[in-house]
């Protein structure tokens, strides 16, 4: 049977081009390997490598809380410790946490599954825990670098879906952060480009969202970048200097915008998590 199933996969693999032009796609590069294992086994690795990559994310993220007390660049350090083959760079971007339908719910399957067979995966629940922790703590640097006060302030959050590219904001580390600062005495706004439809569901009414980066950012005394659209990591530093109030606070919850020195040198207050 499983050398069938390998069979059926090879064929595929044989007519992929035909098969991806039809449905209008990149093929893409063949990568990998054949492995087959017994059914529980093939269960227990799907959950496990998402599950490891989420791993990575939150040692990246407590690494990061350590680099905010010590004074150190986390993406200067992971590009580093990256660099170690035997690590690899890929997943250890410190930031607002992960989310999605995929990471979530396998790290918590993982450790119900566990629980379930008298197992306590504690490493992965330090890692869920981390992930949690890490919306809080953006906004807590928000509220350190306002002077210990959200009350009045009016705040732009740039980044709905839970990654760049798609419109899925399942577990979205933007839209709980939006929800957060909503439990304060704040007015929000909110800008993603494709998943504004998607996020009204989970976003608190309060939160007001807007089609443009410029309407967003109108008047605002913060903004917190919270997923990394190439839109928002190349917008120029002008941008936000024509609508944010002067001195403006910008948190770049995903350590990705590129234009960060032009933004400080039109007198911007920018931090990043673990920078």
């Amino acid at each position: 049977m499983l050398a069938r199933v390998v069979e059926l996969y090879k064929a595929l693999e044989v007519h992929r081009d035909d098969i991806a032009s039809s449905a209008g796609i990149e093929a893409g590069a063949v990568t990998g390997s054949y492995i087959t294992t017994d059914l529980n086994s093939a269960e227990l690795i799907k959950v496990t490598a998402n599950a490891f990559l989420a791993l990575k994310i939150s040692f990246a993220n407590s690494i990061a809380k350590l680099s905010d007390a010590v004074d150190a660049d986390i993406n200067g350090i992971m590009d580093a410790v990256g660099a170690d083959k035997r690590i690899g760079r890929a997943f250890l971007n410190a930031g607002r946490g992960y989310g999605g339908g995929c990471f979530p719910k396998d790290v918590s399957g993982l450790i119900s599954s566990g629980l379930e067979h008298g197992i306590d995966l504690e490493i992965m629940q330090a890692a869920q825990q981390v992930n949690e922790s890490m919306p809080g703590y953006v906004i807590e640097k928000l509220k350190d670098r306002l002077d210990g006060n959200l009350s009045g302030k009016k705040i732009a959050v740039l980044g709905l879906a839970f990654k760049k590219g798609t419109s899925d904001t399942r577990k979205s580390p933007g839209v709980k952060i939006a929800n957060l600062l909503d439990t304060f005495d704040v007015e929000v706004l909110a800008y993603d480009p494709q998943a504004l439809e998607e996020a009204k569901e989970d976003l608190r009414r309060s939160v007001v969202l807007h089609t443009s980066i410029e309407e967003a950012l109108a008047s605002c005394d913060a903004v917190v970048l919270a997923t990394d659209w190439d839109e928002l990591m190349s917008s120029p530093a002008q941008v936000f200097a024509d609508h944010l109030n002067p001195g403006a606070v910008v948190i770049d919850a995903v350590n990705a915008y590129k234009n960060y020195i032009d933004l400080e040198n039109l007198g911007f207050d920018y931090t990043g998590v673990g920078r």
